[in-house]
């Protein structure tokens, strides 16, 4: 098979790292991790293996997938679209710092408290010893209670990295940071002042509106920057993200259900822009391209505009 499965995760860390230490928390949760390290298998297929998962024992689902495109993304979201019920008592957003050696402590601290608990994780990958060496592991936990049990969906990679920005927004049970952008352990994770300072983790919730700038390449953009901080100045409950798009059209139409409001858009996709937009202020007409798009509150779709005609006549 092409998927990496990680069976009873939980058993294996006992195993390695509670030997001779003494009497497992009766706590303890198995975590069944799926990977699939070259693409994104159609939503059909990962819905039927995430419940044969839980069907084999899993409390909680972790599938990882490598996004090609980031239509892909919309595939992975679906897991976690399924899912019924609402957040727990609180977004908790905590580093849990798992050094060698010192994995007990931490889980005996996450122990006692649930929120914490599954904020203390190791995954440990067959195909990839070295990563049993590898010195820290962060966790941002986002407890979720829900009736299809809590779910791990990731993308990997750039196009995939909303999977890991937006997961408390989808009711992802928990996303992975890095300390630093030299320390990800894995492509496209973001850190975790990114995820807290950046994109409002913690204040992400179902009600959240999504906002994004498409683009390729996209990774260099201040807008997020912008955009969230003037969200959070308004009080607006909202996270603008980064979109590295290949094809305009079959992004927009992978994400036509989600509560995408409004996409900034820039090189190279002005001029599709234009043609996906369902209407159009007269100025983006004669241009024949478009910068912005805004969600109609009339359901009609998404309007096109161009705003950059005003910053290069002022210039």
């Amino acid at each position: 098979s092409q998927y990496v499965v990680f069976v009873m995760s939980c058993i294996i860390v006992i195993l390695l790292l509670f030997s001779g230490a003494g009497e497992v928390p009766v706590s303890s949760r198995v975590i069944l991790s799926s990977h699939n390290f070259k693409e994104t298998p159609p939503a059909a297929e990962l819905h039927a293996r995430a419940a044969a998962m839980r069907e084999a024992g899993a409390d909680i689902v972790k599938i990882a997938t490598m996004a090609n495109d980031i239509s892909d993304a919309a595939v992975v979201l679906s897991l976690l679209q399924q899912k019924t019920g609402a957040p727990g008592a609180g977004c908790i957003a905590t580093a849990c710092i798992v050094i060698r050696g010192s994995f007990q402590a931490c889980w005996s601290a996450a122990c006692m408290d649930r929120h914490l608990r599954s904020a203390c994780l190791l995954s440990l990958s067959s195909s990839h010893p070295a990563s049993r060496n590898a010195a820290v592991y962060d966790v941002l936990s986002h407890d979720i209670i829900s009736s299809a049990g809590p779910t791990i969906a990731l993308a990997m990679g750039e196009r995939g990295q909303i999977t890991r920005l937006l997961a408390a927004k989808y009711g992802g049970h928990l996303t992975f940071a890095a300390l630093s952008d030299a320390r990800a352990s894995a492509p496209g994770q973001p850190t975790i002042a990114q995820l807290q300072q950046l994109y409002g983790f913690a204040q992400q919730g179902p009600s959240t509106k999504l906002y994004g700038i498409m683009g390729n390449p996209i990774h260099h953009s201040k807008s997020p920057l912008i955009h969230n901080t003037a969200f959070r100045h308004l009080g607006h409950d909202g996270v603008f993200v980064p979109l590295l798009v290949d094809d305009l059209p079959r992004f927009m139409d992978a994400f036509q259900e989600h509560d995408f409001q409004g996409f900034s858009v820039t090189i190279p996709h002005k001029e599709a822009a234009h043609k996906a937009a369902a209407s159009r202020d007269p100025v983006a007409d004669q241009i024949g391209a478009c910068n912005t798009l805004i969600r109609q509150p009339d359901g009609s779709g998404f309007k096109g505009f161009n705003t950059d005609w005003i910053a290069a006549i002022s210039a």
